[in-house]
């Protein structure tokens, strides 16, 4: 399958077959897509917590006098930002199941309907 441009003729590219799908199950396609933004937004939301954390991480840094202290800040950094990151995967991961649940639940009910298309 080809990918249509906007003025209606046909591109020499090969549609990749997530796009084909969209195509087809348009349902599929708005609801990956609302999933997509929310996974997003609660990514970048995530990000801005850890700059915070990072710029306030290096604050502390300036303020550190003694050795065992610059170890003991370097040792908190890193264990708050490996669980942070990996809370926020897992976080981020359930909007993906859910898409790939969903789409596919989509997906066999149109099937199972003969493959009608399904109207966003």
């Amino acid at each position: 399958m080809s990918i249509n441009s906007a003025d209606g003729s046909e591109s020499w590219l090969m549609a990749p077959p997530i796009l084909t799908a969209a195509q087809t199950f348009p349902g599929v396609a708005a609801r990956w897509s609302e999933l997509g933004v929310s996974a997003n937004r609660q990514y970048f939301q995530f990000l801005n917590r850890r700059i915070q954390a990072d710029v306030e991480f290096l604050t502390s840094l300036a303020r550190v006098r003694k050795p065992e202290e610059y170890w003991q800040a370097w040792t908190s950094y890193w264990m708050r930002a490996t669980n942070d990151y990996q809370c926020e995967f897992a976080e981020v991961s359930k909007y993906w199941q859910t898409a790939a649940s969903e789409g596919a639940e989509i997906l066999s009910t149109s099937l199972e309907r003969g493959g009608q298309k399904l109207a966003a």
